[in-house]
């Protein structure tokens, strides 16, 4: 009987040490998305959303809401609302300056996961007086965030607005303008489209590189947006800019911000083992998908622009691909990870699993190549992960026997398998070797690779 107690113990220790590694990719897994999980916090720029020192909003115009949310993930589903409230930012006001209930109140909401701010609107009939704004997420769990108060006056009303002179450069109106593409030493002209008189500018932050404009004068009723590309290795760089447009007429003011955007699709993509950076993986082990985020580099995640979705079909059917945003690839610092149950062999008849990553350009439009107003579709890479099936050892016998007896002892192992070359190509072989053994006394030890077949049992005498 130690036989087989020896043979049961040996095999419980594999499975042990096989289900505590499942565990602790669990417990990464967790911190690695830590950041992307945890709850979202809205920032309000006040500096850029102040009117000026005795400046007023107009009632029946346009407010932009600057938002600096650098450093939360909202996910892709997201909904952002703003709601007007009283000055202590306590109760909602209604459209004539009363205390609101939810049916009654002045709000609004854009689906979006990516935002640099949100643009409200004014009622014409809300009186002059003190006011805040709050916005909030529809994730749960996130925290919302009050403007400072800023007066409102009815004594004028005027609205900031802009329209692009070409009109395919309208990628969503009112929202998304430029050039979808990321087309090098392009400009982009718009109409300065405000109403109410007075003088606008517009004030325009680099989003991609971190850092403010100059601002651009509406000069005879157009604003020239000049895109100046940066040389990295040799190519031109673009970029995505917010656009807030301020038009002033006395003290009363009213703004709206735009997206601007002259964003390339770009990703690059490996693929490495957990730990060792070896292209090869077991069965039972997690892999990891390394997503280029520097922005030195000549084909990274950033240049993207943030409203684009990172598909990831990771090729283990039928389960559906993953999902990813540009804040929550950042938070992993690029790398991603997925654990795969089955060799590539076993689950798609192949070597390896064929990993592709694709950026979905939002502004796709499908009217032929090369013509205006087309938008590229986005970008895609492959990568193979070469995954191999685990060793297991197992055996088992029919019976229970006394000492003396010969018993039949049946292996049910699985030798795995591992890479081999065939012409030029990466395929899955079996390069197990078995060997049997009760305590030191070793009885069997193959000479070869061999499948379970070739070694199905042995008998041993006690």
């Amino acid at each position: 009987m130690h036989f087989a107690l020896k043979s049961w113990l040996i095999f419980k220790v594999v499975k042990l040490k096989y289900m505590l590694k499942n565990k602790l990719f669990l417990v990464v897994a967790a911190l690695i998305f830590g950041t992307a999980m945890k709850a979202q916090t809205i920032v309000i720029d006040n500096a850029k959303f102040d009117p000026g020192v005795g400046n007023s909003y107009s009632a029946g115009g346009s407010v932009a809401i600057p938002l600096n949310n650098t450093t939360s993930c909202f996910p892709i589903n997201n909904r952002f609302r703003w709601e007007l409230m009283d000055a202590t930012g306590t109760n909602l006001v209604t459209a004539t300056g009363g205390i609101a209930t939810q049916a009654t109140r002045v709000a609004d909401s854009v689906t979006v996961f990516y935002a640099t701010f949100i643009n409200a609107k004014l009622p014409l009939t809300l009186p002059s007086g003190s006011y805040t704004f709050r916005v909030s997420s529809s994730s749960v769990g996130s925290v919302a965030a009050t403007t400072i108060p800023f007066l409102v006056s009815n004594s004028v009303a005027i609205n900031a607005m802009a329209t692009p002179v070409d009109t395919f450069k309208t990628l969503k109106a009112q929202y998304y303008y430029g050039i979808c593409d990321g087309r090098a030493q392009d400009s982009l002209l718009l109409y300065d489209s405000s109403t109410g008189g007075g003088t606008t500018v517009l004030n325009l932050y680099d989003d991609y590189h971190q850092i403010a404009k100059p601002n651009v004068s509406s000069v005879g009723g157009k604003f020239s947006l000049q895109f100046s590309p940066q040389s990295i290795f040799g190519k031109f760089r673009d970029a995505y800019y917010t656009a807030i447009v301020k038009t002033v007429n006395g003290s009363v003011v009213s703004t709206k911000a735009y997206h601007i955007i002259n964003s390339s699709w770009a990703v690059s993509t490996a693929v490495a083992d957990k730990s060792s950076g070896s292209q090869y993986s077991c069965s039972g082990d997690t892999v990891k998908l390394l997503i280029q985020t520097s922005i030195s580099e000549v084909e990274n995640v950033i240049q993207n622009f943030p409203g684009a979705i990172v598909t990831v079909d990771w090729n283990t059917p039928p389960s559906a691909a993953d999902q990813f945003t540009q804040c929550q690839i950042l938070a992993t610092n690029g790398t991603l990870t997925h654990y795969y149950k089955k060799g590539a062999c076993d689950a798609v008849g192949r070597s390896s699993f064929n990993i592709k990553t694709t950026v979905t350009n939002p502004f796709n439009i499908v009217n032929g190549p090369g013509l205006t107003g087309t938008c590229a579709a986005g970008a895609e890479k492959t990568n193979q992960a070469f995954v191999f099936a685990k060793p297991d050892s197992k055996i088992a016998s029919d019976s229970v026997y006394c000492l003396g007896d010969t018993i039949h002892l049946k292996n049910l192992a699985n030798p795995g398998q591992g890479p081999a070359s065939q012409s030029g190509l990466t395929v899955c072989a079996n390069l197990g070797k078995f060997i049997w053994w009760e305590g030191a006394k070793t009885f069997y030890q193959s000479t070869k690779s061999e499948a379970p077949k070739n070694l199905d049992s042995i008998l041993y005498t006690l």
